[in-house]
């Protein structure tokens, strides 16, 4: 039985090699900026200066292997064991035979309503699941979704999962990806980041598939609508006090009704509607 390297990263976020051998996916924690395999088996970090943060990838990603092994859903991907090993970890996964739906978005560019449906469906019906069990993904994007050869998506990467009730954590403030990360990503707040965080990046997914781009990232959207407000109260002081109280007043409603709809809304209507 053979072994092949299946892809390599060097981010810290998705630090591994995946290695198939017959129908299993081995993952390997291997962050390559920080670390290197000695003797052709272990993983050491490559100065002593690196080692705290070696340890602190090597807890998320065993983290990760066990939140994963909670769920029982056919478009969450499937972990079958974790173990450590070699100074490392391992995570053992069943095969998927696909491709990436940002790899499917990249050749056709846009995709049709029953297409997006076929995806987003499935995809929102998991992470009802997730979200259920107190976890929030916080990390939904088109490379982390997975098109079977079927038509029928999976969820990977929950190298970014935390509990949603849980207490503040390093990953907090580490972990996001412009442009499908919502605005409560780029602080270290964990009370603001709950499912509609989630939703938020689905909805970002979404808009990919329609408009052919990725969204535009949360934070420039926002210092732009801070910036029109300021220009817009420019003149003598009565206007601008009107202009500062109603621009920015409006503003804030707008943002506070948006965030508790998110927060309130079900998975099931913002995805199939009413009725």
């Amino acid at each position: 039985m053979g072994f092949s390297a299946r892809a390599a990263s060097a981010s810290l976020t998705s630090p591994s090699i995946s290695i198939c051998t017959g129908g299993s996916l081995i993952k390997e924690y291997l962050p390559i900026q920080i670390a290197v395999r000695e003797e052709a088996i272990s993983i050491y970090p490559t100065s002593s200066e690196c080692d705290e943060e070696y340890r602190w990838g090597l807890e998320r990603f065993i983290v990760e292997a066990r939140t994963l092994a909670k769920y029982q859903h056919p478009n969450i991907v499937k972990v079958l064991n974790v173990f450590e090993a070699n100074h490392t970890a391992y995570m053992v996964m069943g095969y998927e035979d696909g491709e990436s739906f940002s790899d499917a978005l990249k050749r056709r560019k846009t995709l049709e309503e029953a297409e997006l449906l076929m995806v987003l469906r499935p995809i929102a019906d998991g992470l009802e699941k997730i979200h259920q069990s107190g976890f929030i993904h916080r990390d939904i994007k088109p490379a982390n979704i997975f098109i079977r050869k079927d038509g029928s998506p999976v969820l990977l990467d929950f190298g970014s999962a935390r509990d949603s009730m849980g207490e503040h954590t390093r990953t907090m403030t580490r972990i996001l990806s412009p442009g499908y990360a919502p605005i409560e990503q780029y602080y270290g707040e964990g009370e603001e980041q709950g499912p509609w965080t989630d939703i938020y990046g689905l909805a970002a997914t979404l808009y990919r598939g329609i408009a052919g781009d990725a969204p535009m990232d949360a934070l420039a959207r926002s210092q732009g609508i801070l910036r029109n407000a300021r220009e817009g109260s420019a003149g003598d002081g009565t206007r601008r006090k009107t202009q500062r109280g109603g621009a920015y007043g409006r503003a804030a409603v707008r943002t506070r009704r948006a965030s508790h709809a998110a927060r309130g809304v079900r998975h099931s209507a913002v995805i199939r509607g009413p009725g």
